[in-house]
This record gives structure tokens, C-alpha cells and sequence, in this order.
């Protein structure tokens, strides 16, 4: 056995690595830690030794198989890849925990990568030539070798910087729910596009010269396909904003609307009682002064603070807390706002009813403290109440203070949108959003801050 028949197998064992293992590294990068079952350091190393297994295999089982063709011996290299492409999926469906959609979505990029370093190396003819040595064919040369050791040095760094780093975020926001017309269509680009490149491998290369145009009209879809996703999710939130706001406000408008009807019904009251004055019934009077009182006893009679608005919004909310047996505790001190009354219906809508609902899960003492001020041209908003427990999502770390809303899947079983609506409002006007509950005194806290002069930033 001479030099060249050593060096063959290991030189095929090298290139089946570096094909295959960058991919996997893309994969596991675009998605956050949390979404994943190990930590990202054990995921990749243990893909790291199963890929190192599988490309030690792959000339042992290639020369094993003694293929009486050249064409045999690359259909055998191309399903040896395919079947290690189908573990590496399964691999990936039980490792991340994330929305089938998403997965497709990141599998879309890495093979976007993988076959734009396969076009860029095998579509030259580089690779997979007859070696006039006793073993009769080599999948890759030491050419093809180093050319895919420099894309990769090339490629993989600017995917991992322009494309995986940003799509981390990405996922985190995308309702991919909306969009399986639009993802059936990439899928089936995709598979028709992956047909093409094996067919071409596999015959004369009679697509070679039109392939760079198809992998630029597939990274074309893609682009499409997540510029849609993040137009579609923008979309979603303003509908689901202007159904808060709509609510909120015709809830505001009713109370409203029965205070004047109170006024009105206050005033004939008020003849009455002059009515028995001026009789001198005077037990008369008191009597029905008395059973006044206690049925006009409302909410509306509070002046929290001077903002007519806010105000409204306290009273409002108050009174129903009171009504479920919840004992609140309000500081508000702010004037004039720049912030349109339907904002901020939405903001302190969302808030209270999400303290409200979770103090009807406690068992004991409820209780809700809310704190509204301005500070140095902002509108600070905090509202603490008791939490039995809350719906988080895998972006949720106890101990690790206040959150986003991401943080949080929802106040509830089932979905909600209070926390992400009031952090999409504060994003509006240049402001921010946490939130934080602590598990050891049952507690959770929403702190919500808006620039008041949001032009300026």
C-alpha cells in the first residue's frame, strides 16, 4: 500500500468534515440558549464527534460498497450525504425546542450556505475526479480539499455576522402562524431547487451553467420569505393595538357615559331633598339622604391626580378592583400630558387588568399598588401585585431581576398580549418596558416608561 492510497481515505474523511459540520454550527448559532434542550457548547461538541464519526466512515463504507462505476460511486457519496442531512435534521427536531416554522426557517439558511459552498467548489469540476491510483475514485482531491477550507474560512464568518446573529432576535418576534401559504411555497422552492443540484451533480452538469442564478433566485425567496414574516408580525401587532385601544376606550366612553347619567339622576334627588326641606320633614330628609349616600358611594369621587385622563383611568380601574375584594394603593402626580388618552387607556388597561386577574388566582390578602409620576420629561408607570405563578417563556430567568416581555408568554394560560402591547407602546414613544416576578413573595412587578417628548430623540 503506497502513500496515495493512505492519503485518499483521509482526505475524503477531511472534506466530508468540513462539508459538513459548518452547517450545523449556522444551525445551532441562530437560535437563543434558551430555546435549546443542552447548552449550546454540548450541542455543538457532541455534533462535532457524530459528524467526525460519519466522515471516518464515509471511505470506509464508500470503499466496502467497491462501486463498478465512476457514476455508481458518486449517486453512493450523494445518498451517504442525504442520509447524514436526514440524522442531522432529527437531531435538530429533538434538540431545539422551538415552532416547526422557525426550525424550517433557520434549515432554509444553513442550506442557503451549504449550497452556495458546494456550488462554489463542485460545480467547477474540482472535486470528485478519477485518481489514476489502485482505489479508482475519490470523492475530493487535495485541490477540492483546500478550496473547501478557504470558502469556509470565507463564508461561514460573514453568515454568522450578517445573517445568524440578527436572525436570534428575529425569531424571537416572528408569528410564523400566519404565514403557512408562505412557507409551503419556500418549502417546495427549496425541495425543487435541492433536485436541481443533485440531478446536475449526478449527469453532465447540464444545469451548470444557470445554477448561480438559481441559488441567487432561491436566496431571493428567502429574502422575501422573512421580509413577509417580519411585515406580517408589524401588521398583527398594529391590528391587535387598535383592538385593545378599541376596547379599552369603549369601556372608558360607557363609564363615562354613566357618570353623566349619574349627574342627571342627582339632580332630581337633589329637588326632592329640597322638596322635603322645605316642608320640614326633616326625618323624611335624613332618611333619604342616608340611602343616598350609600348608593351613590362610587368610585368616580377620587381625585387621584390632576391629569383628567389618568384620573379617569384610576377611578375606573380602582372601582373594579374594589369590586373583587382588591384593596388598592394609588401615587399618581402628573399634569399635562403629551400622550393621547387612547395610549394611555391601553397602557394602564393593560396593566390593571393584568394585576386584577392575577390577584383573583391568589388565595388571601390582594392587593395592588400602582405608581404614576413624571421624571425628568418621562411618564413612569409601576404597578406591583400578588402572582401565584406566571406562563414564561424560554427567555425566563428567576433571580435575574426585571425582563422584557419576551420574557413572559403570557399572564395566562392560553395567550395574552397585555405585557407585549404595553411594551410595543412604550417602544412608541422611545421608552421601555419590564417586568419582573419573584417567586419567593409570590410578587410581580410591571414597570413601564414613556419619553414624553418623543420628537426630540
Amino acid at each position: 500500500m503506497n502513500w496515495i492510497q493512505i492519503q485518499s481515505p483521509i482526505i475524503d474523511a477531511l472534506g466530508f468534515f468540513v462539508q459538513a459540520y459548518p452547517p450545523q454550527v449556522l444551525y445551532f448559532f441562530a437560535f437563543p440558549e434558551e430555546s435549546l434542550r443542552f447548552t449550546r457548547k454540548r450541542i455543538l461538541m457532541g455534533s462535532f464527534l457524530m459528524t467526525a464519526l460519519l466522515s471516518a466512515l464515509f471511505p470506509a463504507i464508500l470503499s466496502a460498497l467497491q462501486p463498478p462505476s465512476f457514476y455508481m460511486f458518486n449517486v453512493l457519496a450523494n445518498v451517504y450525504m442525504l442520509a447524514f442531512i436526514l440524522v442531522f435534521c432529527c437531531l435538530c427536531t429533538w434538540v431545539v425546542r422551538e415552532t416547526f416554522m422557525k426550525r424550517l426557517m433557520v434549515l432554509y439558511i444553513v442550506i442557503f450556505y451549504a449550497s452556495a459552498q458546494y456550488w462554489l467548489v463542485n460545480m467547477s469540476k474540482l472535486p470528485l475526479v478519477p485518481s489514476n491510483v489502485q482505489r479508482p475514485w475519490s470523492a475530493y482531491n487535495m485541490f477540492s480539499l483546500g478550496l473547501y477550507t478557504l470558502v469556509t474560512a470565507v463564508l461561514l464568518p460573514v453568515m454568522m455576522i450578517m445573517v445568524i446573529r440578527p436572525m436570534e432576535e428575529f425569531l424571537l418576534e416572528v408569528d410564523t402562524g400566519s404565514m403557512k401559504g408562505e412557507f409551503r411555497f419556500a418549502s417546495f422552492s427549496t425541495a425543487t431547487y435541492l433536485a436541481l443540484m443533485i440531478y446536475n451533480d449526478t449527469t453532465d452538469g447540464l444545469f451548470r451553467p444557470i445554477f448561480l442564478f438559481l441559488m441567487l433566485n432561491q436566496c431571493m425567496i428567502y429574502w422575501l420569505l422573512f421580509r413577509e414574516a417580519v411585515r406580517h408580525k408589524r401588521d398583527a401587532d398594529h391590528r391587535r393595538a387598535l383592538e385593545i385601544q378599541q376596547i379599552q376606550y369603549d369601556n372608558i366612553t360607557r363609564e363615562m357615559e354613566n357618570a353623566r347619567r349619574l349627574r342627571h339622576d342627582m339632580r332630581h334627588h337633589l329637588n326632592a331633598l329640597s322638596g322635603m326641606l322645605e316642608r320640614e320633614d326633616m326625618e323624611a330628609a335624613r332618611a333619604y339622604l342616608t340611602q343616598l349616600i350609600g348608593s351613590t358611594a362610587r368610585r368616580e369621587d377620587q381625585v387621584y391626580c390632576r391629569n383628567l385622563t389618568v384620573n379617569g383611568l384610576l377611578q375606573y380601574y380602582t372601582g373594579l378592583a374594589r369590586d373583587e375584594g382588591i384593596t388598592c394603593q394609588v401615587q399618581a402626580e402628573c399634569g399635562e400630558l403629551t400622550v393621547p388618552a387612547t395610549d394611555l387607556t391601553v397602557l394602564f388597561g393593560n396593566a390593571m387588568e393584568n394585576a386584577i386577574r392575577a390577584c383573583g388566582d391568589v388565595q388571601g390578602e390582594k392587593w395592588i399598588i400602582l405608581r404614576v409620576g413624571t421624571i425628568g420629561g418621562s411618564l413612569m408607570i409601576e404597578v406591583s401585585n400578588p402572582c401565584r405563578s406566571v406562563h414564561a417563556s424560554g427567555r425566563f430567568r428567576d433571580k435575574e431581576g426585571f425582563l422584557p416581555a419576551e420574557a413572559f408568554l403570557s399572564s395566562r394560560p392560553g395567550g395574552g398580549y397585555g405585557l407585549r402591547s404595553m411594551a410595543h407602546m412604550a417602544e412608541q414613544y422611545g421608552g421601555d418596558a419590564s417586568f419582573r416576578f419573584d417567586a419567593e413573595t409570590g410578587t410581580f412587578i410591571a414597570r413601564v416608561r414613556l419619553n414624553l417628548h418623543p420628537e426630540e430623540l
